[in-house]
């Protein structure tokens, strides 16, 4: 291989990373703001249900109370960033290899559009911590009845009496799922123009 094409790769490298690193930071953040607001509010919730005598058992309730404060302030939510990088160097790969196959136009769209649900599916899977992919059911139960993880809409004494601190819930993974979906897309379009150092250091205005 030549020098010019060792060059390239490295450039599209760090290209990759770079950006990709900035992306987990904002995902991060976000789906961890989600994630400890869904434990505040639920917090609240269960506070002022005390306050007027709303739970059987009020020692149970406190302690999940404690547990919700403790979350609401230390949980972290958002993919980790070997998810996110995954993604990016995902869609980068992909938009280069498909074209370079000759497939022909409608095959080549079925080829991208099959790898990348497959792809988004896996990687929604991993930033789960759930490695099987072929098991859609939690993905399909949050579809079908979004508001039984939202705060506002949980049952307090059935949560009191079965708490589910085991995030992500709805909320940070919508964000996680919006985000790897983005962040995907995002570097299939960067592939199709070539990456150089002006690229690398402008890469968020390209």
């Amino acid at each position: 291989m030549s020098l010019l094409h060792y060059r390239r790769t490295i450039l599209e490298a760090i290209y990759i990373a770079a950006e990709a690193i900035a992306w987990f930071i904002v995902l991060a953040v976000l789906a961890t703001m989600v994630e400890r607001s869904f434990y505040s509010s639920l917090a609240e919730r269960i506070q002022l249900g005390l306050g007027v005598g709303d739970f059987g058992d009020t020692g149970a309730a406190e302690v999940v109370l404690e547990q919700l404060r403790v979350a609401a302030d230390h949980a972290e939510a958002g993919p980790s960033v070997l998810v996110v990088l995954a993604a990016a160097a995902g869609g980068f790969a992909l938009m280069r290899l498909v074209p370079r196959l000759d497939l022909g136009p409608g095959i080549s769209s079925a080829v991208l559009v099959a790898a990348t649900i497959v792809a988004i599916n896996v990687l929604l899977h991993v930033s789960m911590g759930d490695l099987r992919v072929w098991d859609a059911s939690r993905i399909i139960t949050m579809l079908n009845d979004p508001t039984s993880q939202i705060a506002g809409s949980i049952d307090l004494p059935a949560f009191v009496a079965d708490p589910d601190l085991e995030g992500p819930h709805v909320g940070a993974l919508s964000v996680t799922f919006v985000g790897l979906t983005v962040v995907w897309f995002r570097f299939m379009l960067a592939a199709r123009a070539s990456v150089g150092m002006e690229r690398i250091t402008l890469s968020f205005t390209t």
